[in-house]
């Protein structure tokens, strides 16, 4: 027996003429349960990893540069004592711990913004020296 669509309320005769069913949000009404297990932790971000740095912590300087960069500000960490390869791996490093983009120039790190906080307290807890945090 088929009811007629002039007795079915005004939604219910819209939603029969759809080609496609209606959507889960409508549908489920918010609640969902499962008695599946928890899932696992989500793995440690990049910044919070050990930092594999081919040569040991030397001093750090860092300054802040408006000039010859838009008139954007730039954080630059001078490294001393050290070689290039650990200033690209720490640069690497640095972008992730402070969510910002920059690059690696010889020796010295530049990173978008006023990073000096952020960037010192990372370098300090990897045993740098810091000079000019603020």
């Amino acid at each position: 027996m088929t009811i007629p669509r002039k007795t079915l309320p005004k939604t219910v005769s819209q939603n029969l003429d759809r080609e496609k069913p209606m959507s889960r949000k409508s549908r489920s009404h918010g609640l969902v349960y499962s008695t599946a297990p928890a899932p696992p932790e989500p793995e440690r971000r990049e910044s919070e990893r050990d930092i594999k740095i081919s040569s040991k912590p030397g001093e750090a300087v860092m300054r802040i540069e408006k000039r010859g960069h838009g008139g954007k500000r730039v954080t630059v960490i001078e490294l001393r004592e050290t070689g290039m390869e650990s200033a690209s791996e720490l640069g690497k490093g640095l972008r992730s711990h402070c969510g910002t983009g920059g690059t690696e120039r010889g020796t010295s790190i530049e990173l978008q913004g006023d990073q000096r906080g952020k960037a010192g307290a990372f370098l300090e807890k990897l045993g740098w020296r810091v000079r000019g945090k603020e």
